[in-house]
């Protein structure tokens, strides 16, 4: 029978999709003398489990985003002593199969019944503290050594100034603290996947396909998404050790996923020749390494965020975008995708810091930025090349693309009336645009952006309020401007 005492230490995670089952489910069990938190689905419980000690968890199967088989399939190698309550409101024999290959577990019916449920919950707590009884100390010692170390790694990680920096270093320490052939790690930074493989011992280039694959194959089914081909760079520590008489097949494969706010963001792999390679204080190891480094990539991703943001403007600086226009370059220049490169400029912007003063120009180079990005798509990339110059990158877009995004920006420019209420200024825009598609001479991102400037500047000249295309051929468009006159 279990005391009072021991009933007000069971620490609940409750996980079900409904909002109102979690509060009253809290509501009961707090009641009782639980200890409650709550996620509204798999991916969300992981990082709960990862953050805190929990002895019971109560788990509903049928969720979006991840649902109850997915987690405990994950989060029973976190914890293999963790105990398990599903709860669901249909059941049948295929739940029970899917069930049955996952572990044993209580499962209960909604509605539920609540002193059955708190009932189960104990029983529960009994068996996860029988299951940690049994467990030896010397497993339990090497873990606790390997969290000691991981902390290390963490904060010298945070310390690269490059985000394949600080995944190279990740994965360069993990191979040291794990029994594995290669250790894995595939992270993103923006659009852009990082995968580096840290090989220890020889394997053939087929056996490293095999690992790659799977990894990709379980970021998908964790995160919901795939990954393109050419979104992903490779980068292989210990090549030397990739050859034709290495190992052919690596059997034992444990992936794990990098989850930050929510979102998987990449995946840990440790792969090994045999099926039984890890324990389960290696497997509880590495998902805390997951955690780790979610923690560090968020800190990180965080810092060069705020580094490459232009102050005044809300868009990426200069050193940002001239980076970001190198790396669409080389992507469409490797796979034969189009990209096209937009450069806009406000028409006037000296009148009106020495008509209205500077801080008027900062408000309309402030609504101006944040009217490109309202009119540019997620996969677009906004910069702010000096002054009142904006760059926007399209990826995987020609020349007709930009004019369609040209047009729409000059008729979304007119229609705006800026520093309402007090001036009401009226501004029109200078445009120019290149694509890969005609500029076939360019050999890097920055000659396709001379290109657009060239063109911005032939706009000017030509009466302004307009776009030009790289050929100099202009496209006057201020037929539909109701004869506004350019400030």
């Amino acid at each position: 029978m279990t005391d009072a005492s021991t009933e007000s230490e069971i620490r609940v995670l409750i996980i079900d999709d409904d909002v109102n089952i979690r509060n009253v489910l809290r509501a009961v069990l707090d009641e009782k003398g639980c200890r409650c938190s709550l996620a509204a689905d798999g991916r969300q419980a992981l990082q709960e489990l990862l953050r805190a000690e929990f002895d019971v968890a109560v788990v509903d199967i049928v969720m979006e985003v991840m649902d109850g088989y997915t987690f405990l399939d994950e989060a029973l190698k976190i914890c293999p002593w963790l105990g398990v309550i599903v709860i669901t409101g249909y059941f049948d024999g295929d739940v029970q199969k899917r069930l049955d290959a996952i572990g044993s577990f209580p499962t209960l019916l909604k509605p539920l019944d609540f002193e059955l449920l708190h009932r189960t919950v104990n029983a529960a707590n009994e068996r996860k503290i029988q299951k940690v009884q049994e467990s030896g100390q010397e497993p339990l010692i090497r873990l606790q050594y390997q969290l000691n170390v991981l902390r290390t790694i963490s904060e010298t990680a945070i310390d690269h100034h490059q985000f394949v920096g600080a995944l190279h270093h990740f994965c360069l320490n993990l191979a040291t603290l794990t029994p594995s052939t290669v250790v894995s790690l595939l992270g993103q930074e923006a659009e852009q996947y990082v995968l580096i493989h840290t090989v220890k011992a020889p394997v053939t280039a087929d056996a490293l396909s095999t690992v790659e694959s799977t990894m990709l194959r379980r970021f998908s089914a964790t995160s919901g998404s795939s990954i393109a081909a050419d979104a992903i760079t490779t980068r292989i520590d210990g090549s030397e050790w990739v050859s034709a008489d290495g190992i052919d097949t690596l059997r034992g494969i444990f992936v794990v996923p990098i989850i930050i706010e929510g979102a998987v963001i990449g995946v840990i792999g440790l792969s090994a020749p045999e099926h039984e390679a890890y324990s389960d204080s290696d497997r509880f190891f590495v998902y805390h390494a997951a955690n780790h480094i979610s923690m560090v990539l968020l800190a990180f991703g965080r810092l060069h965020h705020k580094a490459s943001i232009d102050g005044l403007t809300g868009v990426h600086n200069r050193d940002r975008l001239e980076e970001e226009l190198e790396e669409v370059w080389s992507r469409a220049s490797r796979y034969g995708h189009r990209m096209a490169v937009i450069m806009v400029d406000i028409d006037h912007f000296k009148n009106i810091n020495d008509t209205h003063g500077h801080l008027a120009g900062d408000r309309v180079l402030r609504e101006f930025a944040g009217l490109v990005r309202e009119c540019s798509r997620r996969s677009d990339f906004v910069g702010r090349y000096g002054g009142d110059e904006l760059v926007i990158l399209l990826p995987h877009s020609g020349l007709r693309a930009a004019e369609v995004h040209a047009r729409r920006l000059l008729h979304r420019v007119r229609e705006q009336r800026f520093c309402r209420p007090e001036l009401d200024l009226a501004v029109t825009l200078s445009i120019g645009m290149a694509s890969n598609e005609t500029d076939t001479d360019c050999t890097c991102g920055l000659d396709i952006l001379n290109i657009a400037d060239k063109g911005l500047y032939r706009a000017k000249r030509e009466g302004r309020d307009r776009f030009c295309k790289p050929a100099g051929v202009t496209v006057d468009s201020r037929a539909d401007r109701n004869n506004r006159t350019p400030s």
